[in-house]
């Protein structure tokens, strides 16, 4: 955690078991902790050593007033994490928050719940997946993608979704080992930027042409990767060329705004 980087963690509705590994090494490197609301029992004894600012403004003023507060901590080296609801309200409040916190020179990084890579996936109908199988998504944290031999082959022949929270930098070397393991080069991929208060943008491609396409990839918040399969009967049908779905349209007018 950088000292004057404002860590802004989504726990979902409120639960610790919405945080994923990274929010909670987040939360134990940090000096302060901020949310808007009490958090439950678990989480405040997960944090018990830190000191917790409770967010209570309602209107503009109040607002820049805590957003300057959070300012002063974080030019002062303080490690501070922000936890993100996904409820609208919060949402809201958080935005109007950004802004204020954008206009003081602070820097951000985002790091979404476990719901958030859940419900990015099915909310954006990735094709690949199954309301028949939904248990076949598997969430690999990026804290655990420094397995070796046999647990990069072990994702290159699992048969399920993945879905990593990796960051930025660290996606190519991802990808670079599951096809040296042996995984699929025509496996789908989905890309997305997710960011709490904003909706979500989706790139379509396949594990071979990541490479090619990341020095365009320029997210608005954190990355989310998500590696899929073809069941064959779709994958070997001429009629099913398209394997994008509904999703095509908008990544193609996406992806030519990047190249312009």
């Amino acid at each position: 955690m950088h000292p004057s980087e404002l860590s802004v963690v989504g726990i979902g509705t409120g639960q610790l078991t919405q945080l994923t590994l990274m929010g909670r090494a987040l939360i134990q490197q940090a000096d302060v902790i901020c949310c808007e609301s009490a958090m439950e029992d678990a989480v405040l004894a997960f944090g018990a050593d830190k000191r917790w600012k409770i967010l209570t403004a309602q209107d503009a003023s109040q607002l820049e007033k805590e957003g300057r507060e959070l300012a002063e901590l974080l030019h002062s080296g303080a490690r501070v994490v922000r936890l993100s609801f996904n409820q609208m309200d919060h949402k809201k409040r958080l935005e109007h928050e950004l802004t204020i916190l954008r206009r003081l020179g602070v820097r951000k990084r985002f790091f979404p719940s476990l719901q958030a890579l859940h419900d990015e996936a099915w909310n954006l109908g990735l094709p690949w997946l199954s309301e028949a199988q939904p248990g076949a998504f598997r969430i690999i944290p990026s804290t655990q993608v420094r397995g070796d031999r046999h647990f990069w082959r072990y994702l290159a022949d699992d048969a399920q979704t993945l879905a990593v929270d990796v960051g930025r930098g660290r996606i190519e070397i991802f990808v670079e080992r599951l096809l040296l393991a042996g995984a699929d080069p025509e496996r789908p991929v989905a890309l997305v930027a997710h960011h709490p208060t904003r909706s979500p943008i989706c790139w379509l491609t396949t594990l071979e042409e990541v490479d090619e396409l990341l020095p365009q990839w320029k997210p608005h918040g954190a990355t989310i990767l998500y590696i899929g399969t073809w069941p064959h009967a779709i994958r070997d049908t001429e009629a099913n060329k398209s394997f994008w779905g509904s999703l095509e349209a908008a990544a193609e007018v996406w992806l030519r705004k990047q190249r312009a």
